[in-house]
C-alpha cells in the first residue's frame, strides 16, 4: 500500500550566518549563585562564600514552637536563624568575635525586624544556637557571619 505525502516548505526562511561560530574547547563556566544584596565584604576563605561583621541578637522562648516564614517549626536547641534576605536553607557559621565561639545555622526565617535591623543586627538566632554562642546572657553580641552553601 502507497501512502501520499505532501511537502510543504517551511513558513519562515532561515538566515545562514556569513561568519562561523568558533566552537569553543574549554568547558562551559559554571554559574554561580548570585549573592544577595547585602554583601559587605568578600569571603576570605575557600570554603566561605560571603563575609559580614555585624550584631546578633536571638529569639527567646515565646518564639519557640512557633511556624516560621519556610514552614518549619523552631524547637529550644534548634541551630537555626533568620535573616532578612538569604535564601532558606543556607547554612551560615555565626562566630561570636567577644569570645570566639562559633556555630553553624540553617536559615529558615525572615528577620529581624526592620527596626533592629536599622541598630546594625544582621541576624537573629534560635535559642539553642544563642545559648552555644555564650550569647543568652548579653542578648546582643558582635558577630562574623560566614555563608558555607547557600540555600
Amino acid at each position: 500500500m502507497l501512502v501520499p505525502v505532501l511537502l510543504v516548505p517551511a513558513c519562515a526562511a532561515r538566515k545562514t550566518p556569513t561568519t562561523p561560530t568558533p566552537i569553543s574547547t574549554q568547558p562551559a563556566p559554571e554559574a554561580e549563585s548570585p549573592a544577595p544584596p547585602s554583601t559587605t565584604k568578600p569571603a576570605s576563605r575557600g570554603n566561605v562564600l560571603e563575609t559580614q561583621d555585624g550584631l546578633a541578637s536571638y529569639s527567646g522562648p515565646a518564639f519557640e514552637s512557633r511556624l516560621t516564614a519556610s514552614g518549619a517549626t523552631v524547637d529550644k536547641g534548634s541551630l537555626v536563624a533568620a535573616h532578612p534576605s538569604y535564601a532558606f536553607g543556607t547554612l551560615v557559621r555565626v562566630t561570636n568575635l567577644a569570645n570566639g565561639r562559633a556555630v553553624i545555622v540553617r536559615v529558615v526565617d525572615r528577620g529581624p525586624a526592620k527596626n533592629v535591623q536599622a541598630e546594625g543586627v544582621l541576624i537573629e538566632l534560635s535559642s539553642g544556637a544563642a545559648r552555644n554562642l555564650g550569647l543568652t546572657a548579653v542578648g546582643r553580641t558582635r558577630v562574623r557571619l560566614e555563608v558555607l552553601r547557600w540555600g
